[in-house]
């Protein structure tokens, strides 16, 4: 009965320490995708900005066509 007992609790211990290294691989992997969010909202913005500036400039080498004609 001791040594069942005792399997049990080594058992336990087991599954323990694999529920621990999955919240700790679950825990890395959200701060992971926070990060990567984070840089995908960042060159969004670059994104945009990159094309508000593309924008002024095609409209500035149109008005420059249109003044030439």
């Amino acid at each position: 009965m001791r040594t069942e007992i005792e399997n049990n609790e080594q058992r336990c211990n087991n599954v323990q320490d694999v529920l621990m290294n999955k919240e700790e691989n679950i825990a890395r992997t959200h701060a992971k995708l926070g990060e990567a969010t984070s840089c995908i909202q960042d060159l969004k913005y670059q994104l945009n900005k990159l094309d508000g500036e593309l924008g002024y400039f095609e409209s500035q080498n149109e008005q420059h066509k249109n003044a030439q004609t």
